[in-house]
């Protein structure tokens, strides 16, 4: 039986875009996300470009202080207020780039070749591991006794994430021609 890949995902769909909802006297949809995100202030710009076994890791993110209310079940609603919880947490908004070391495809080359590229939307309480300018490092390899497994498993969120998104836009599209399909929009080839 073959063995489950842990994911850890640095991007979380839960917390909105910042600013939500919008401020009195801008207009929106008739429908609000039920969530909030509002910024206290900048606390800091980290980078990170470390070397962990066979992985070369370079990321940078700003922090901010926020106000979240994730998103919840209630994901939609109209025209009420925000319900949820408010909490003050430390928002990472940048990306991460992985690289792996070995023999370069198509030469004899070794060296880093890249492998993939994501980005960190992700908070967590404001304690100090965080505030701090490494924190982060701390995000990204939270004290593990062995980061390259962190790293890998960081690589495997990103491809599910990838995949996801791309099964959902197949299943979009398929839905597309079937409801195409049924009303004649669809008579099969055109050059016969």
């Amino acid at each position: 039986m073959a063995e489950l890949k842990q994911n850890i995902f640095l991007e979380d769909g839960s917390i909105l875009p910042w600013e939500r909802p919008l401020k009195d006297g801008y207009m929106g949809m008739l429908y609000m996300y039920n969530g909030s995100t509002k910024l206290i202030e900048q606390i800091g710009f980290d980078s990170l470009d470390e070397a962990i076994g066979p992985f070369k890791i370079i990321g940078s993110a700003t922090k901010y202080l926020a106000d979240i209310i994730h998103l919840g079940d209630d994901y939609f609603r109209m025209d009420e207020p925000v319900s949820g919880e408010e909490n003050r947490e430390i928002l990472f908004a940048g990306g991460l780039t992985i690289y792996r070391e070995g023999q370069i495809p198509g030469t004899e080359i070794q060296g880093y070749d890249f492998e993939r590229h994501g980005k960190i939307w992700i908070a967590r309480n404001p304690v100090d591991q965080y505030r701090s300018s490494e924190g982060l490092k701390n995000l990204i390899l939270d004290n593990s006794s062995n980061p390259i497994t962190r790293i890998e498993a960081i690589l495997s969120g990103y491809q599910t994430k990838e995949e996801n998104a791309e099964r959902a836009q197949s299943i979009i599209g398929h839905e597309n021609w079937k409801r195409g399909l049924m009303q004649g929009q669809d008579e099969g080839p055109r050059y016969r």
